[in-house]
């Protein structure tokens, strides 16, 4: 399962939801609300990776993209601090799951969040358990990583 649809208000602090079916379902948030976080999102798929991250940083979020969780590990090892790691699961080589193990391992601090279009009993039995970090499955509202980045 993949998401198939997305919806975007432009203009400056304003912000919408993810959203999978016959029509958007958006939501305004002010930017003033939200605490600043630095974040990593990793996704394999390039559409996905742009659109969510121009969703977050219209959220307020300073995000630096990956296309891989390779990639991104090399920048958690060179030292590059991040206030919390948002990764696809399924992907070529190295899985979002083994990114989020090792990541915690250089920085236990780290918030991680695991997204998936996958059932999570289907990514529990290929990549490991999931038990260990927050999980979204796809599709997800940006408001529930809004939630997670607070907690």
């Amino acid at each position: 399962m993949r998401v198939s649809n997305f919806s975007r208000l432009a203009g400056s602090g304003r912000r919408t939801e993810a959203w999978k079916g016959t029509g958007p379902r958006a939501r305004v948030h002010d930017s003033s609300e939200l605490q600043a976080h630095r974040l990593l999102l990793v996704d394999d798929d390039p559409d996905l990776l742009e659109i969510t991250f121009d969703l977050l940083t219209a959220y307020g979020f300073d995000v630096v993209k990956a296309s891989s969780a390779e990639a991104a590990l090399a920048m958690l090892q060179k030292g590059a601090h991040f206030d919390i790691l948002l990764s696809d699961v399924v992907m070529p080589g190295m899985s979002g799951l083994q990114l989020a193990y090792k990541a915690r391992e250089l920085n236990p601090r780290l918030k991680i969040i695991l997204v998936s279009g996958y059932p999570n009993p289907a990514i529990e039995s290929g990549h490991g358990y999931l038990g260990d970090f927050e999980f979204l499955e796809k599709p997800y509202r940006v408001d529930d990583i809004l939630r997670l980045a607070d907690e």
